[in-house]
């Protein structure tokens, strides 16, 4: 799947499979039955039985960044032992929004996934709703305003990546930047590759990033604002504190600044640009051309792996 935000881990403990996934890419986890969240562990984990492990090997295997899960000694589905429970799931019905009244760990799941569920519809009927509203007061001018805005956007964006692709050889960077996505753009694409290949250089869990980067800013006589979510930005921070791809020498790349750089134009243009069409177009550039450098000093493993696929294709 091409369009993940971060490498899925699966894995195991004694007692439960464990999945790693990005935030934006969570509903793939929320579509598996019997699942829970481990806040310690900052993983969704499933009991170990031999249906679970069927659902995760079906949904992950092909995707999964790491799939280290086996079937071995694996029981039966535990749906038997909840007979006992004191519960039938068949009683929590559509109208009720509380608690049953269970220390069964299954049914307060189930019980809190129709909460979850109804508070989703009704944030969806709202937003339609609004939209809806909004969208009756508009004139037809402001209309085709919007409408020329988000054209010139994007004719912009791929007249600069085919301007880039017009400079390099390497066909698996040049299939990322020139393929036509309706949610992402071209941009957007290679900043998922390089964060994502930034994150795999070393296996970590957030509260290790966020704990490197206190530190080098105490040293620093400065404070760090902890975010919600690991973006490129840290990752950076953590990268360079790591010395993930060598130390800064003077005369040389700074692949780092080089990455903040990269970064602050995406930003500029994916969610703040207010400039004109030239220099849009030159922005776009710069931001493509930036981002191939940085492929090549980083190296990400999508490329070889990729480059490993076309080769298995050319010889069948």
């Amino acid at each position: 799947m091409s369009n993940l935000s971060g490498p899925i881990i699966v894995e195991e403990d004694a007692t439960h499979f464990l999945v790693s996934i990005h935030y934006n890419d969570r509903h793939l986890a929320r579509e598996i039955y019997g699942r829970a969240w481990n806040g310690e562990k900052r993983r969704w984990t499933w009991k170990k039985n031999q249906e679970n492990y069927k659902k995760l090997t079906e949904a992950f295997r092909e995707i999964a960044h790491r799939f280290a899960i086996s079937d071995k000694n694996l029981g039966r589905d535990s749906d038997e032992n909840r007979a006992d429970s004191g519960i039938d799931d068949g009683n929590l019905a559509d109208s009720d929004w509380g608690f049953l009244p269970t220390e069964d760990n299954y049914l307060q799941l189930v019980q809190l996934k129709r909460i979850e569920d109804k508070i989703d519809e009704i944030l969806r009927h709202k937003d339609a709703s609004r939209n809806n509203e909004e969208s009756d007061h508009i004139d037809e001018e402001n209309e085709k305003i919007v409408d020329n805005k988000k054209n010139s956007n994007a004719d912009t964006l791929t007249q600069a990546n085919e301007i880039v692709a017009s400079m390099t050889s390497d066909e698996t960077f040049n299939e990322l930047i020139l393929r036509r996505e309706a949610n992402q753009s071209p941009i957007q694409r290679l900043h998922n590759k390089i964060r994502d290949e930034i994150k795999s250089f070393r296996d970590v869990e957030d509260e290790e990033v966020h704990r490197v980067l206190t530190e080098s800013f105490q040293k620093r006589g400065k404070s760090y604002k902890r975010p919600t979510e690991l973006s490129l930005v840290q990752w950076v921070w953590f990268a360079e504190e790591g010395e993930f791809y060598g130390k800064k020498i003077r005369g040389y790349q700074d692949i780092y600044q080089m990455l903040h750089i990269f970064n602050g134009i995406r930003v500029t243009l994916e969610k703040y640009d207010q400039h004109n069409e030239e220099m849009r177009k030159i922005h776009a550039v710069l931001c493509l051309a930036l981002g191939r450098i940085i492929w090549s000093k980083i190296r990400l493993r999508s490329t070889d792996e990729e480059g490993e696929k076309i080769k298995l294709v050319e010889t069948k």
